[in-house]
């Protein structure tokens, strides 16, 4: 229920206010009201009479205006000026003015009513008199009524207007009120909302501190373990640390090289062998650590520097050793790869340290190997700093600067000369360049004797045969093959090394380890034993073929994951190669795939020829790029860089010689063994027989004999 006291105080004295000025307005409405009925209560006191008296004790009344209030209105007069009326006039009617001008404004116009003109009289003019009077003179006057409420038009409108007035006040005054009223509910909301939150906060921060309490609690009850573990981490930070220091401090100062006295190098010249070029490059510097005296008397300066350029396993080493073991001096040998740290300077001064003791123990030959790893070319990358040549820089002071050499020889050694920094290469530093290739047939025969001398063989090897069967072999490889065949004499509880130890090595080498079984798919089996027979009888029918047959087997190899191999041996030491011989290789290499054609079929060729086809390519291309064997392109010579400038006539009269030398092998490949059908079925069921066949055996089951093995 609706009540002024539960609502805010301001709206309280608003409505107060405007109830107030609702009654006021209400008892002015009231007043004529109150008027007219004293008038009618007067009427009633005279009582019961003619009613001609009355209505003339009436107007005597009204016109002597003895019984009339003091504040009556122009309406109220009204009716005096009108002509008489039979009509009753009620208390909420008036007889409206003679005139509209009169009814609008209130007052009479004068130039539209004239009076009736009066008779003066000495005697008192009587109402009847005047009455009588009016009955003579006055005129035809439309008259109208009017039903009022209440009071007249014109204090009605002051009183509405000045209520509406009072009630706009009140109203505004009322939505300022509300206004602040809401402004201050939003205000105080806001302030609801501040305090929620503070006391939200408030609770936090209890529940906050609680659970710190309990923390503590924890860490009191555990301090001595939790103690103990940062510090024991501490402890164990800082001895690591301090460890890698002194570490790294002491593989600072540590030597990088070792000494080699001059009675433990036992090589001499006489142990190295392929290489009798070289040797005699060295004999000189031989002669010159045994008598410096001789050269200095006549002027002569031996070079600071020697480099060694060769393949991997050549003998590079062996023969500096044996160039020292040669003239009785110390030597010194080091690494390039161990100069270098994460340490700025440290290279620089491990080299420092290399040519003091150098100097000390004098004359000696200082070896350094894979020089390339130290003495590469300098750049000025953004990747790269000065002090990462600075390595560099001290090892060609230390050649050609102040400091003397005299009696110090250094020998490098690096399969990759075309990285070295161009100054270490110039005279002064490293003078002579020495090539050490690979082994000649005369040079791996030697070598053969030398490895076959420490361990206990069969004196009816054939050397001359392994020297032609491992051609490309470096000293390193033939020292790993007689390794490896002792090995298998060992295994195989032989007292000696035989030809068929040798043979298992150099095949375990070149091919691969063999499986001990073939693929069990015969299906597979027999279409790589007509691949394979195809690559021999090609090989044994090519009459300029640089090689010969060696031997064939069905087994797969470690080496290489074909499912079967064809192995050939050059017939003597090649040096260079005919266009009749690249052109035998090549019908070589397209045996396989021909064979497969004529037997299967053009759809059933395998993969198996991948390879082949590839060497096939290569070789073609060198024939007609790199050789000048194309009739057509001539004897220019072309390199991939030169492919990417040609034009595309060009390109294609490299691609169509290419093509022509492919399918010109792959016609007589073909014609060939179109021939020799029935040896080449016959050759493949000999190899799916034994499976693996030499030369010998291969020549037996194409005359028909029975292979013999024991």
């Amino acid at each position: 229920m609706f009540s002024i006291v539960s609502i805010q105080p301001q709206v309280a004295t608003a409505l107060k206010q405007f109830s107030l000025i609702l009654q006021g307005t209400r008892a002015l409405s009231t007043e004529n009201w109150s008027r007219q009925k004293r008038c009618r209560n007067l009427q009633r006191r005279r009582g019961k009479g003619d009613a001609h008296t009355a209505q003339v004790n009436f107007l005597d009344d009204i016109l002597t205006l003895s019984q009339h209030p003091e504040n009556l209105s122009v309406q109220e007069l009204s009716p005096l000026s009108c002509g008489p009326t039979n009509r009753r006039l009620g208390s909420d009617s008036y007889v409206s003015t003679p005139t509209f001008f009169e009814n609008k404004h209130g007052f009479e116009e004068l130039n539209l009513i004239k009076p009736a003109p009066l008779i003066l009289t000495s005697c008192r003019t009587t109402p009847s008199f005047l009455l009588r009077t009016s009955r003579l003179h006055h005129s035809s006057i439309r008259q109208f009524y009017i039903r009022r409420e209440g009071p007249s038009d014109l204090e009605k409108d002051d009183f509405e207007q000045q209520g509406l007035k009072e009630m706009k006040k009140m109203v505004e005054g009322q939505n300022s009120v509300l206004k602040e009223l809401a402004d201050l509910s939003s205000q105080r909301l806001s302030q609801s909302k501040h305090l929620l939150k503070q006391q939200q906060l408030r609770n936090l921060q209890e529940k906050y501190a609680t659970l710190l309490s309990q923390v503590k609690d924890i860490k009191v009850k555990n301090s001595t373990l939790s103690n103990a573990i940062p510090v024991f981490t501490y402890i164990t930070a800082i001895i690591v640390l301090a460890i890698i220091i002194i570490h790294t401090m002491e593989s600072k100062k540590s030597k990088t090289f070792s000494v080699v006295s001059k009675e433990m190098i036992q090589e001499k010249f006489s142990d190295v062998h392929g290489m009798d070029e070289a040797k005699e490059d060295m004999i000189d510097v031989v002669k010159f650590l045994q008598n410096p005296e001789a050269f200095n008397h006549v002027g002569a300066k031996i070079p600071k520097g020697i480099l060694l350029e060769g393949p991997p396993g050549v003998g590079k080493t062996m023969l500096a050793r044996a160039v020292a073991g040669e003239a009785g001096v110390p030597f010194i040998f080091a690494s390039g790869s161990e100069f270098e740290e994460i340490w700025v300077g440290v290279g620089a001064t491990r080299v420092r340290e290399l040519m003091e003791t150098a100097r000390k123990i004098a004359p000696c030959i200082v070896f350094i190997d894979e020089i390339d790893s130290l003495a590469s070319n300098r750049t000025h990358s953004l990747y790269t700093t000065e002090a990462a040549n600075q390595t560099l820089n001290q090892l060609l002071t230390e050649l050609d600067g102040f400091k003397s050499m005299n009696g110090i020889i250094l020998i490098a050694a690096t399969n990759r000369k075309e990285v070295l920094d161009p100054a270490i290469l110039r005279p002064g530093r490293l003078d002579m360049h020495i090539t050490v290739q690979r082994p000649d047939l005369k040079g791996r025969e030697e070598i053969f004797k030398q490895y076959l001398r420490k361990v206990k063989h069969d004196p009816k090897i054939n050397i001359t045969h392994l020297a032609l069967s491992t051609r490309g072999f470096t000293g390193a490889d033939i020292s790993s093959m007689v390794n490896q065949a002792a090995l298998k004499a060992a295994n195989d509880g032989q007292t000696l090394v035989n030809m068929n130890h040798l043979n298992f090595a150099k095949d375990k080498i070149l091919m691969g380890s063999e499986k001990k079984t073939r693929t069990p798919d015969e299906e597979v089996n027999w279409s790589t034993a007509i691949h394979e027979a195809g690559h021999t009888l090609i090989g044994m029918e090519s009459r300029t073929a640089s090689m010969h047959v060696y031997k064939v087997t069905i087994k797969s190899r470690g080496g290489n994951h074909s499912l079967g191999h064809t192995q050939f041996l050059p017939k003597t030491e090649l040096y260079d190669e005919s266009r009749a011989q690249m052109l035998a290789d090549l019908d070589i290499c397209m045996g396989g795939r021909v064979a497969e054609e004529i037997i299967f079929g053009a759809n059933e060729v395998t993969t198996g020829a991948h390879s082949d086809l590839k060497t096939a390519t290569s070789i073609a291309k060198d024939m007609v790029m790199r050789y000048g064997m194309s009739e057509v392109l001539g004897t220019r010579v072309y390199s991939e860089k030169d492919l990417q400038m040609l034009s595309p006539k060009a390109k294609k009269e490299i691609d169509d010689e290419v093509n022509k030398l492919l399918q010109d092998s792959y016609n007589r490949a073909k014609d060939l063994l179109t021939k020799k059908k029935d040896q080449l079925t016959k050759l493949a069921e000999g190899l799916m027989k034994y499976e693996t066949l030499d030369m010998e055996e291969v020549r037996q089951i194409l005359e028909g004999k029975e292979v013999v093995r024991t």
